[in-house]
């Protein structure tokens, strides 16, 4: 009996949600990316021969306007949305025909070629209105203040209501809006339906059956709120919201783009995040840490290697490792951190002051250079060794404490010690030898082969490059230091220069080091000639005055429970950004954010009491027609689980979740080296787990350092002996992610990333219906039901409450054992024994329940 078949057959039990795929519409970080890599380029480059403002249209191609650029030009079509290898822009600007080249005259830099595949890869979003773009010229900075996003937040009057609805004062807002836009608000949510959004949201979990029940029948009025106080109290609250600034951070575990190195190292501030939101650190005091850790007070040596370890935040962006150019690469790494930071603390795209005035937001080129000169007075170490193929090699930072060996990479052998000083000194003794051949030749008169001497150096200088780190990141006896990434100040800080249109090659005048005007309060920081300005800027981003930074987050913390940003544009606050549907909820939270001494526990506490959170996610035609994006709240808005949580809800049914955290990463053990040559993806994912660390550090005695000393690499990978970790500790490699977090919308680790896109594609479903790493759980998961319950209706009841924490109704309950019957005559008629039929039909029948949109989502 074919297994698809039975799946299918199971399948006929699930009713159909009716939930809805909403058309794709362009994120802000696609927007952003498009602003900031993609239009100054066409600019620059193309807009002289293909653009309708002036005149000219070679080869029937306008790349000026969106609708110009997808109707492509007498060749075909220009961009194949979602695939850049068929799109013969990509051809054109890789030189590769000799016919079709763009420009003609020139090759485009590997960067900008690069950039563009990713925009295609994306879906080549394209904000441009077709018509003239409205540009927004803020001359007066005082007067853009008036801004609603630049105004200083004030507490407002809680509205008034004779209603006996409203149970906070958060309730109290939606009802007004609620009211002045004639909705109807929904009931509330069933109390099974209650513990089950609670667990996804603060622990990205299902509940157990037990707490279903126990929660579902108490008649304690009280209890919801201690249910919030245990979760937020637990471990696993730190993972599931951890994650939540991961997606902020663009947390990755290599350096994408063309080289794709590996970052062993970064393992360390995932783990940071994760404790700082365990311990409710203040949101103030957090943000503060990752952007100039290394510059603030700490009373202990573990105190101080967090602190290090926090500045990864601006570490471990994307990088063009192959980049030729110094200068090159230096300004578009200062360019990452702006972005990065400016989007992530204060939801405003400053990267797009850089080649001109921000063409929508009251911030000036002038503005966006005095940034850069903090960033450029900041030495960042990322930890990547000079090889063949990476040009831009970084250090590690050495931090001040010392670990088991279970917390790093391994411990090397006298052996291998040895081995790698040797191969160091052999390689400095043949660079030497060269150098005294070369110049034995020039006095006799003799021809020196330069471009072949050059290239025998810079082999040499590579290797002993690399085999001298390797021994820098080890003690004398071979146990491993602990380093990470991070940032420190510069010996010499210096001011950056303008760079007109954003090109190293057209430096103009030095701008004093500083920050962006309209945030700034009465007295913004001073820094002082001798210091780089990331302390001050640290305190400037953080103000209680700067209008943005706890909005920002208020509304980040709202979307992540609620489903919609009170500000749809969670990372966009600006003049492009959606305005506010309640604006006066949002300065109230953000104003309660400050007097709450910026803890996130008691926002989410706070959110989650009131009934607006409580809601049950009915549908209402009525209220649809109005508001059918449910922005006013007058439901709760079903969600999606995030492809983490399905992966872990899975092994949670299954009983095979690991809860304790791994030490370090796959990625960590794999050392160093570029993903997809020397180093596989079957190293870095393993199968759908993750490798016990005894396991890995067992086979990684052997074989770690491979090509590194002339040993043979093993070709077996990690993934034997595997532990389910949680989904947050699977590796994070730009451009390698795996199956199941790219099948469901796991964030882009290279953008900055506030609000997932949701998508409804049928390599979801067809995940549940092939994936080995399904079947496999739904098989263990009828084991477990089998051994557990002894009745066909114990089975079915308990399958539901596991998988979709509630009972199953009286109609799924009777189509449920229709099923079992017939599963039952088919397995008689194709000889198969009681028992092994009983276990297929529960692992189907498990499988299809995990199939179901129910599974899926949280209402």
């Amino acid at each position: 009996m074919k297994r698809t078949t039975l799946i299918a057959l199971a399948g006929t039990l699930l009713a159909a949600t009716g939930l809805r795929a909403a058309e794709a519409e362009i994120t802000p970080q696609q927007s952003a990316f498009f602003e900031e890599k993609i239009r100054p380029v066409l600019v620059k480059h193309c807009y002289k021969c293909h653009s309708e403002a002036e005149g000219k249209s070679k080869g029937g191609l306008i790349v000026d306007s969106k609708s110009g650029l997808r109707a492509g030009g007498s060749s075909g079509y220009a961009i194949i949305p979602g695939n850049a290898e068929r799109s013969l822009l990509i051809e054109a600007i890789r030189h590769t025909n000799e016919d079709l080249q763009m420009p003609p005259d020139y090759k485009l830099s590997r960067r900008i070629i690069g950039d563009f595949e990713q925009w295609i890869k994306m879906g080549a979003p394209d904000p441009r209105e077709d018509g003239n773009t409205v540009v927004v010229n803020w001359r007066d900075p005082d007067k853009a203040r008036n801004f609603w996003a630049f105004e200083q937040p004030v507490k407002p009057e809680v509205p008034k209501s004779t209603s006996s609805w409203p149970r906070t004062d958060i309730d109290h807002f939606v009802l007004q809006k609620t009211a002045e836009q004639g909705l109807k608000i929904v009931g509330d949510a069933d109390r099974a339906t209650l513990v089950r959004r609670a667990y996804y949201d603060l622990l990205g979990l299902p509940p157990s059956p037990k707490t279903v029940d126990r929660f579902s029948y108490s008649k304690d009025g009280e209890d919801f709120e201690r249910l919030l106080d245990l979760l937020l109290d637990s471990p696993l609250f730190g993972e599931k919201w951890g994650r939540h600034w991961l997606d902020v951070a663009r947390y990755a575990e290599s350096c994408g783009k063309e080289a794709n190195i590996t970052f062993p190292h970064a393992w360390r501030y995932r783990d940071y995040v994760i404790k700082a939101f365990n311990q409710d650190k203040p949101y103030d005091r957090f943000i503060q840490e990752q952007i100039a850790g290394d510059l603030l007070r700490s009373k202990t040596k573990e105190e101080r290697a967090d602190l290090m370890v926090a500045t990864t935040f601006l570490a471990m962006g994307p990088k063009s490792m192959n980049e030729a150019n110094q200068r090159q690469f230096m300004a578009d790494l200062i360019d990452e951190q702006i972005d990065a930071t400016s989007q992530a603390v204060l939801g405003m795209t400053i990267a797009c002051a850089r080649c001109h005035d921000h063409k929508f937001d009251p911030i000036s080129q002038r503005e966006y250079y005095a940034l850069a000169g903090i960033f450029a007075s900041t030495e960042t170490f990322y930890g990547t060794v000079a090889t063949q193929g990476n040009r831009r090699a970084g250090r590690l930072l050495e931090l001040p404490i010392k670990e088991d060996e279970d917390y790093s990479r391994r411990t090397f052998s006298t052996e291998e010690m040895n081995r790698l000083q040797d191969l160091v000194d052999s390689r400095k003794e043949e660079r030497t030898k060269i150098f005294i051949e070369a110049r034995e030749a020039r006095r006799g008169g003799g021809d020196v082969d330069t471009g072949r001497l050059r290239q025998q150096i810079q082999r040499l200088n590579t290797q002993i490059n690399l085999f001298d780190e390797r021994l820098k990141t080890r003690n004398s006896d071979g146990t491993p230091k602990p380093m990470a990434m991070g940032v420190r100040d510069t010996t010499r800080p210096r001011n950056a220069r303008v760079l007109d249109r954003g090109e190293i090659e057209n430096p103009r005048e030095y701008i004093q080091r500083g920050f962006v005007h309209v945030l700034s309060g009465e007295k913004p920081p001073r820094i002082p000639m001798s210091k780089s300005g990331r302390k001050e800027l640290a305190e400037w981003l953080t103000a209680d005055d700067n209008p943005l930074f706890a909005r920002v987050m208020v509304n980040r913390v709202w979307n992540w429970l609620m489903g919609n940003g009170i500000v749809a544009t969670v990372d966009n606050f600006g003049v492009n950004g959606k305005r506010p549907t309640h604006p006066e909820l949002l300065d109230h939270l953000a104003v309660r954010f400050k007097e709450n001494g910026y803890s996130v526990k008691k926002l989410v506490k706070e959110i989650m009491m009131s009934r607006t959170y409580q809601l049950a996610s009915d549908f209402s035609a009525r209220n649809y027609s109005k508001d059918p994006d449910n922005v006013y709240y007058w439901q709760h808005s079903k969600r999606r689980l995030e492809a983490e949580e399905i992966r872990d809800a899975i092994l949670a049914v299954s009983d095979q979740l690991e809860y304790s955290p791994p030490m370090g990463s796959l990625v960590s053990y794999a050392e160093d080296g570029f993903v997809g040559r020397t180093i596989s993806e079957r190293d870095i994912q393993g199968t759908s787990a993750m490798s016990s660390n005894d396991d890995m550090r067992s086979r990684v005695r052997s074989r770690m350092m491979a090509s590194r000393v002339g040993m043979s690499r093993g070709t077996d990978g990690f993934n034997d002996g595997e532990r389910n970790y949680r989904s947050v500790y699977m590796p994070v490699v730009r451009d390698m992610l795996p199956e199941v977090l790219n099948v469901f919308d796991f964030a882009e680790p290279s953008l900055v990333t506030g609000d997932r896109q949701t998508t409804i594609v049928p390599g979801q479903s067809l995940y549940f219906l092939n994936s080995p790493f399904v079947i496999q759980q739904a098989g263990i998961t009828a084991r477990r039901i089998y051994d557990e319950r002894r009745s066909g209706s114990d089975r079915i009841d308990y399958l539901y409450m596991l998988t979709l924490g509630r009972q199953s109704t009286d109609a799924e309950m009777t189509l449920a054992k229709n099923y079992f019957e017939d599963f039952m005559k088919l397995a008689r008629r194709d000889g198969t024994n009681t028992r092994d039929a009983i276990g297929l039909a529960l692992s189907t029948f498990c499988q299809a329940l995990m199939a179901s949109a129910e599974f899926r989502y949280v209402n």
